[in-house]
Parts: structure tokens; C-alpha cells; sequence
């Protein structure tokens, strides 16, 4: 999502704004119909170009999932594991890479949360569980898989 094409000044100023140096991305995600496909978190995380994010220090992005509720259908719970185990393998690759992506230091989380929340609860739950162990900066940009930046 480092596009330099993509790069404009904020504020003003000839440098990337120095908070942008201090944030961690928390993208949340839960069991969508289109799983195992990556294609939504995919379109989601390229959406980041349009930040200007700085390149030479990645940003902390947390890929927060949540766990499917108990007794979730055993199709949807195949297709989530196939989902997680395809996204665990996209971070590897991408991680190997030097062209595309680079201005982001992904981390999948997978959040256990609790099968009886639903809705804000939930949300706050992964919420939780994103911010318990894995955000150390100043400023977070909470993000969801299915909401672009354009």
C-alpha cells in the first residue's frame, strides 16, 4: 500500500506527517459468506495506500479476527479455517516481499471471543483482544475487512 504514486503531503509539510510514525492499523474481521476467499481483506489492506504510511518503518497492522460462534454450521467453520490458514500464508508471502506492501508489518490474531456476543459487543471483544497484547503506540486507525479507503 506504499504506492509512491499514491504519496501526497500532509499538512502542508515535505515530510509524512510524524504521527503516521506512531500508529498501529487494527483490522477487524469476522466469518463472511465469501470465505475462504481473500479477496475483501485484500482489497481492504491495499485501501491503505491512500494514507501515505510510512515506508522505511512499517506500520504495526493487526489482522484481528474473531472466532466463530459454538455450533457455527460446519461449513462455515471449514471455510473459516481454510480462510485463516490462506490469509496465515498470504502474510508470509508478503512479508518476503519487497515491492508490494512494504509500508505495512502485518500480524493475524485470531481473538476468542465469546459465541453469545453479537454486534458492538463482539466487536469490542476483538477490540479487546487486539489492544491487550499487540498495540504499543500512540495511535491506532481502527479499520474494518469490509470498508476501503478510496
Amino acid at each position: 500500500p506504499c504506492s509512491k504514486s499514491l504519496r501526497y503531503d500532509w499538512m502542508g509539510k515535505d515530510s509524512v506527517n510524524q504521527n503516521l510514525r506512531d500508529l498501529t492499523v487494527v483490522l477487524t474481521a469476522s466469518f463472511i459468506p465469501s470465505h475462504p476467499s481473500l479477496r475483501v481483506l485484500r482489497t481492504a489492506l491495499s485501501s491503505l495506500a491512500f494514507l501515505s504510511l510510512p515506508e522505511k518503518a512499517p506500520t504495526p497492522t493487526i489482522l484481528a479476527h474473531d472466532s466463530l460462534p459454538a455450533g457455527a454450521p460446519a461449513g462455515d467453520v471449514d471455510a473459516y479455517r481454510q480462510y485463516l490458514i490462506r490469509l496465515d500464508r498470504y502474510i508470509s508471502a508478503y512479508r518476503q516481499q519487497t515491492d508490494q506492501l512494504t509500508c505495512l508489518k502485518p500480524k493475524l490474531v485470531v481473538c476468542q471471543t465469546d459465541g453469545s456476543m453479537v454486534g458492538t459487543a463482539r466487536l469490542a471483544g476483538v477490540l479487546a483482544c487486539a489492544f491487550a497484547d499487540h498495540v504499543t503506540t500512540t495511535y491506532v486507525l481502527k479499520m474494518e475487512h469490509d470498508v476501503m479507503f478510496v
